[in-house]
């Protein structure tokens, strides 16, 4: 496929609509979490809210970001010195430019999705630097080669890693599901 005139219409209207709950919650007085790239990450949604006029921001992908960061990935990094955050199906998500504690020790975020995905987010994001290490790694998760493009792209099983399947399963067959939890468990070190 040609990337050169990509279009943020070409990006899952899905992955544009949780970018847009993320940058809503943003301009709050007080936010659940700070997310400054997702309102360029969602793109103009205008035409949409003109045709959907009964529609109302969900807070459940607002409070499961929220969790996964303040809960979860925030003390892992604190904890951690030295660590892969991989993160599967990972659409428009910005971790790897806003979540502070990146910058502790030695962390390094894979973004695992597919190509059209991860053009776009490179384009949208050329200008601004993450704070760790970030592999972005272009793949189909419904094909099981995505775990040794993982590992080409210096992923370590030797490595602690913290994964993040942030609202991934609801779009995966039962089958396929299962399939990328099996090859997780595979890749991931038992100590951590």
């Amino acid at each position: 496929m040609d990337y050169s005139n990509l279009k943020e219409e070409e990006i899952t209207f899905t992955a544009r609509l949780m970018a847009y709950y993320r940058a809503q919650e943003n301009k709050n007085d007080t936010p659940l979490f700070s997310d400054p790239f997702a309102e360029r990450l969602a793109g103009d949604l205008t035409s949409y809210f003109k045709t959907d006029e009964s529609f109302m921001i969900n807070n459940y992908p607002l409070i499961r970001t929220y969790y996964i960061d303040n809960h979860l990935l925030i003390p892992w990094c604190e904890k951690q010195n030295n660590s892969q955050v991989v993160i599967v199906g990972a659409c428009l998500d910005a971790r790897a430019y806003r979540i502070n504690q990146l910058e502790l020790g030695n962390h390094i975020v894979y973004e695992i999705d597919y190509p059209v995905i991860i053009h776009y987010k490179e384009e949208i994001l050329e200008n601004e630097r993450p704070l760790c290490q970030l592999v972005r790694v272009s793949t189909d998760l419904s094909n099981s080669i995505w775990s040794s493009q993982l590992i080409e792209s210096g992923f370590s099983s030797d490595v602690p890693s913290f994964w993040i399947l942030e609202g991934l399963a609801y779009y995966m067959e039962n089958k396929s599901f299962k399939l990328l939890i099996k090859q997780i468990s595979s890749l991931s070190t038992k100590r951590g």
